[in-house]
């Protein structure tokens, strides 16, 4: 939550979230940008778990660029559920 505060405090706005990669019901890489109302966007990958609820579990965050990672440790933690 402090992430997404602090976003918020330095102008980011709005967030779009689309998924690009799913294995199972729990897990999902996606493409998330933030965006900023005078036009700057942030483009990030991030790795969501939903809990058994259906609430986020946990999230993690890479640069854009680092969908190999971000790819690997999608099928990392989907070879553990």
């Amino acid at each position: 939550m402090e992430l997404v505060h602090g976003l918020h405090d330095v102008g980011f706005r709005t967030v779009t979230n689309t998924p690009i990669a799913v294995r199972g019901e729990q897990l999902a890489l996606c493409h998330r940008v933030w965006h900023n109302p005078d036009g700057f966007d942030l483009p990030m990958l991030v790795l969501v778990a939903a809990g058994t609820s259906g609430r986020v579990g946990y999230q993690i965050m890479w640069d854009a660029e680092a969908f190999d990672a971000a790819i690997e440790e999608l099928d990392r933690r989907a070879g553990q559920h």
